[in-house]
């Protein structure tokens, strides 16, 4: 009797796991398994608001439940990327592979490019502002031109006129003044008008 107690004994605890071994397995089926990748290697990953690393990252180990996930652009390719999230549960022992677009996608379309700029259009869409914003750009430039001609030919008139005292040359160059400031003014006229058809609706 004592023999076959013993033996049973003998066969419960080399049967039987340890109680360690026990608690490591509960916890190992109590946790789950996370992969992440993203269209771009090295993407920053977020778990929960905490870094976790790059991707593409293999996650063992994750506690069940509710979490977050986002995900960057690395800083080198941030200038064409978005962020990306996900909000997932995470059951015990599950494994979850998950995909991330991190990569802006280009909305370029020459075929809805407008022709000409909305800017020189009125609003129902025809261009007749376009002749009036080109003529008061046109009459600025000009204007600014003929400006810095007749200011440059009155100051040489006014280096003559205090090399000889000759009253002709002073007169000319009141009236190339004149003109200077004239140009001036339709310059600065034009270029509010100019301003004002570019900015207004």
């Amino acid at each position: 009797m004592l023999t076959t107690v013993l033996s049973t004994l003998l066969v419960l605890l080399t049967v039987r796991p340890a109680a360690g071994e026990i608690i490591d397995s509960l916890e190992t089926h109590s946790l789950a398994h996370l992969g992440i990748s993203a269209d771009v290697d090295s993407s920053i990953v977020y778990l929960d608001g905490v870094f976790v690393g790059r991707t593409p990252l293999r996650l063992d180990s994750v506690a069940t439940g509710p979490h977050v996930l986002l995900v960057f652009a690395p800083k080198g390719a941030s200038w064409f990327g978005k962020p990306d999230s996900a909000h997932f549960l995470l059951d015990p022992g599950m494994n979850m592979d998950l995909t991330f677009q991190v990569r802006a996608p280009l909305q370029f379309k020459p075929s809805h490019m407008p022709v000409v700029s909305p800017l020189l259009q009125d609003s129902d869409g025809s261009n007749g502002r376009s002749l009036a914003i080109w003529a008061s750009g046109g009459v600025t430039v000009v204007a600014g031109i003929a400006a810095a001609y007749y200011k440059i030919a009155a100051d040489e008139r006014n280096d003559s006129y205090l090399l000889t005292g000759n009253r002709a040359i002073r007169d000319e160059r009141r009236r190339l003044d004149t003109l200077s400031g004239i140009a001036f003014a339709a310059m600065q006229l034009g270029f509010a008008v100019f301003s004002y058809l570019l900015l207004s609706e």
